[in-house]
This record gives C-alpha cells, structure tokens and sequence, in this order.
C-alpha cells in the first residue's frame, strides 16, 4: 500500500514542477467566489506606444488587483489602479486582464485587447528626383498646399544647365508630379526666392531673376518678363483677384496687368523676407521690418511691422509691433484658423529669436522671445503651421545642431527636440506619427522619432 502512496505523491510532485515551469497561469475562479461588492469596475484608459501599455481602472471596493497578461499573470496583489506592462513585442496585440479584490478575497475580472504600436526609427531617405542626373541640386523652399500636399521649389544643375524645379508630392514625398524650366532662382544680390499658392490652386514663382506663374498641375502659363523682375528687385508678390500681380521689392510696391503693363508704382520703406497676404478681395497686408531709429545701435534699431494697403497702392494703416525688440523678420505662417505668426531673429550675436502672434485685423496679441524659455539662444529659419494651430520653427543654435521648437496657440513652449546636425534643412513638419520630418537644401529627407 506504501508503495502505491509513493508513487501517488511523485506523480503530484512532477504536476506541482511542470505547473512552476509554465509560469503563473490565471486561476479560474468558481462562480461562489465572484464578488458581489465590487462595483464600478472598468478599464479607464489602455494607452500603448510599440513596447509599452499603460493600463488604468477604475473599481469601488477593491482592495488588491492582480493585472494578467494573455492568461500569465504578470504582477499581483497591487493597490494602485495603474500598471505599466513593459517589455511587450512592437505591432503586437495583447489580451489584458484585471482582477480586483474586495476585503474578503473574492474577486471581479475585467478584459481588453490592445496592440502595441509599429516600432518607429529615425530614418534618412531624399526626394524622387528621377533618372537625372544632377550636378548640383539646391532645395530652396518646401510648402503645404491647401489639398494637403506639399509644393517644392529648387534649382537643379543638369548637364551644365541650370533649371528651376518645381515638384508637388503627398505628405509622404511620394511624387505627384515634377516639372523642369529653363533658367535658375539664384542671384546671389537678393536673398528671397519664394513659392505662393494662387486662388485657383496654381503657383507664383517669385524671384529677383527669374518669376512665372503655373497651373494646378505645373504647367506654365505666363513668364515675368526679366527686365520688370530686375527693375523691381522682387521680394515677394501675390496674384490679385483680377488676375493681376502685385509685388514688393527693393523698388517699391508695384502692380502690372496680366499683360505685364504697369499699373501703378509706390515706395517701399520694408526690408528683407517681406510677406503680403490678401486681406479681404482688394485689400492686402505686407509684413516686414522696419528701421525705427538709425542712431540706435550698429546698425540702427529695427522692429516688425505691417502696412494696409488697397488696390490703389494707398497704405490705409500702419501698426509696429514694439514688442519684437530689434528683430529682423525670417518667415510667416498662417494657421488653419486665421492667425499670422510672424519668427523674427535678434539683432547682433547673442539676441534671440521671437515669435509673434497677430490678428487678421493686424493686432498683436503676443511676443515670445525663446531664450528665456529654453536657456540659449536660437537662429529660426522656417515654420510651420501644424493642424492644431500651433506652430513648429526650425531653428539653428550656436552649438551647430538643429531644433525643432514647437509653440502652442497661447505662446507656450510644447517641445524643443534636438535633431543633430545635419546640411541646411530648409523646411519642417510633424508626422502624425509624431515624428520629426526635416527636408535639406540637398533634398535629403530626415525623420527623426528620437533626439540626436
């Protein structure tokens, strides 16, 4: 009989080993054991990101919970009501379980499926640019369209001949279409080459040496002739509502027909990086920097400003914005619900950057300079409005690495994320994913999840 006995308890010894090598299973409780006392037991949020989930409850009356993970327990009797799962496989999904306790140690059990996210990494890609081949490329600027694509301009050096290039593609960079044009951007007497969106979903191409306007689809339609482009040492200009073009340089504001005659010419006391917008069907704003006081300083005292002007050329109001403390504006966005953001660089080697917030009626409703957020001074060189009204500048700091600062609608700084070093990003969004995306004067691609 001893001998049956011993072999009885070997067979539950090798059971109660096998059991400890598999682990904790979950234990299924009898239905006498289920807790009437618990109440209000559910899941309150179930947050993943590609290795990680964090789970949060709610119960009344528990006073322990176990949290189980695909039917293995993976840690009991805690008393909080959250629990950081870690170590979990990316783009993977996950039965999870939480079990509540009341003072009598019967138990309610609740379940959720969630799956952990794609494991992102930072990735080099560049823009495709096709069979060419290219001597030199330069990526001059790189904008949102209003169908939420992106529009680029660049010059391109192909078999010793020098083109403008202008290629629309999806958020992604995937190519939509790309069109070549005989004759460069570049004259290096003037700083502005500019790409502008029209009414009816064409562009205007501006530049010193060389401005035309194409279609929705990249077609040319109409050339600026070179000799109006250099009488006027165009800045910047927009396509009116009749059809004609109003533009801004180092000559004055001046408006000519779609036939290229000039309408009207008027001075202009605003300095480099001028924008203008429409501000209504005949009116526009112009934004730029202004010399206040030539005796101030090295080079004289400096402030942003705009001026209304009609169709006429006749300046309806002019407001300074005091607050921008000897800033020379850089660039100009507008969000998606109708506030202009003007980031502007200090003057002299130590100054900072700013960022300004203004009304469609040209009020300012805020300056914020980033040094005394951040800690060190910043160079901005491009922004971007991001689909929750706030805006992501491009900056550049004296330690040679590249910023991405992130400014919400109310002046506060969001993020400052480190992207390295990397040659001359000309332009800066942010991915659903959240990632970074920094498109270079090379036509590199950067997408970065992580700082640098």
């Amino acid at each position: 009989m001893g001998k049956y006995i011993n072999i009885i308890n070997f067979i539950l010894l090798l059971s109660l080993l096998s059991a400890c090598n598999k682990g904790i299973d979950e234990p299924i409780l009898p239905d006498e054991n289920t807790s009437n006392s618990i109440t209000s037991f559910d899941f309150q949020n179930v947050t993943p990101t590609s290795r990680q989930i964090l789970v949060e409850w709610t119960a009344i009356n528990a006073v322990k919970f176990d949290v189980i993970v695909n039917d293995t327990v993976s840690i009991k009797g805690i008393q909080t009501n959250s629990y950081l799962l870690t170590h979990l496989e990316p783009n993977t999904t996950y039965k999870i379980s939480v079990r509540a306790y009341d003072k009598n140690n019967y138990s309610r059990i609740v379940n959720k499926n969630s799956s952990t996210s794609i494991e992102l990494i930072n990735e080099i890609s560049s823009l495709p640019f096709g069979k060419y081949e290219y001597k030199t490329i330069n990526i001059i600027q790189c904008k949102v369209t209003s169908d939420n694509n992106y529009i680029i301009l660049g010059q391109a050096l192909i078999y010793d001949k020098t083109y403008t290039l202008v290629m629309k593609t999806d958020r992604n960079f995937n190519l939509i279409w790309k069109k070549y044009f005989e004759g460069g951007l570049f004259d290096y007497t003037a700083n502005n080459q500019y790409i502008k969106e029209c009414d009816d979903n064409g562009f205007l191409v501006l530049s010193y040496q060389n401005t035309f306007k194409i279609n929705k689809y990249g077609d040319k339609i109409i050339q600026i002739r070179n000799e109006i482009t250099y009488k006027y040492a165009i800045y910047n200009g927009i396509e009116t509502a009749n059809g004609n073009f109003l533009f801004v340089g180092n000559n004055g504001f001046n408006l000519i027909d779609n036939k290229l005659d000039t309408i009207w010419s008027k001075p202009n006391n605003y300095y480099l990086n001028i924008e203008i917008i429409k501000n209504g069907k005949n009116n526009f704003y112009v934004f730029g920097t202004k010399l206040i006081d030539k005796n101030s300083g090295l080079d004289g005292m400096y402030n942003l400003g705009m001026k209304e002007i009609d169709n006429s050329g006749n300046v309806l109001q002019e407001i300074i914005y005091n607050n921008t403390d000897n800033c020379y504006l850089e660039t100009f966005v507008q969000s998606k619900d109708n506030y202009y953001y003007l980031m502007a660089n200090g003057a002299g080697y130590t100054s900072d950057m700013s960022v300004s917030k203004i009304t469609n009626k040209g009020d300012e409703l805020w300056t914020v300079h980033t040094l005394s957020t951040i800690g060190f001074p910043l160079t901005v060189y491009g922004a971007t409005a991001l689909k929750d009204n706030s805006i992501l500048c491009l900056c550049y700091s004296s330690s040679q690495n590249y910023y991405a600062v992130e400014i919400s609608p109310d002046g506060k700084l969001i993020k400052k994320f480190n992207a390295g070093d990397m040659y001359v990003p000309v332009f800066i969004d942010k991915a659903d994913d959240g990632s970074y995306i920094f498109l270079t004067q090379g036509g590199y691609i950067y997408k970065l999840v992580t700082e640098r």
